[in-house]
């Protein structure tokens, strides 16, 4: 389908950029870290305050665009075990009404983001002086893809015939098979 074949497309993109933020935080906190223990015990007064500032902001992006892919993967922190070990309807039920609930959260907070966004435009941030608005946007951007992705969830269900508390799994019925030895 073509709505899952795109948001699949846009996940891939978020995993390069989720990639390159974590690449991008590791070689800035180490060289805040040689600069600060190396340099300073020459007496040579360095400093790059920029790096820590630069590295939260891009966890902040991490952090969002990651759970957004987390959510495609059906991989957010869940109580998988009770949900699956339920008969099929009343599972099926409380897996899509968290989904549900899930949903009207992330669009709770892309309405709050959004008003952060607006608000972050006269900010600038501390160190580096770029607009608050570009840190504050990780809020608006994760959680409204986080929504596309619970969409996706339901059409890849409806559309593969698959139990929906299953995506993630691999086997769907092997799984099974070990609920029911179990």
């Amino acid at each position: 389908m073509f709505f899952l074949k795109w948001i699949d497309r846009i996940n891939k993109f978020f995993e390069v950029l989720v990639a390159i933020a974590f690449l991008l935080m590791t070689v800035f906190i180490a060289l805040q870290v040689i600069v600060r223990f190396v340099f300073t015990s020459f007496d040579l007064n360095i400093s790059v305050p920029w790096t820590e500032e630069l590295s939260r902001y891009l966890m902040i992006w991490a952090v969002f665009l990651g759970g957004a892919l987390a959510m495609r993967r059906d991989s957010m922190i869940q109580v998988d075990p009770f949900v699956n070990a339920l008969p099929g309807a009343i599972g099926k039920t409380i897996k899509v009404v968290s989904l549900l609930l899930t949903a009207s959260f992330f669009m709770f907070l892309f309405i709050l983001g959004y008003q952060y966004v607006i608000q972050g435009m006269g900010q600038m941030s501390p160190v580096m002086r770029i607009p608050m608005a570009v840190t504050y946007l990780a809020i608006p951007v994760g959680s409204f893809v986080m929504i596309l992705n619970i969409i996706a969830l339901f059409i890849e269900a409806h559309v593969t015939k698959k139990d929906i508390r299953y995506l993630s799994t691999v086997d769907e019925e092997k799984y099974l098979d070990d609920i029911k030895e179990n």
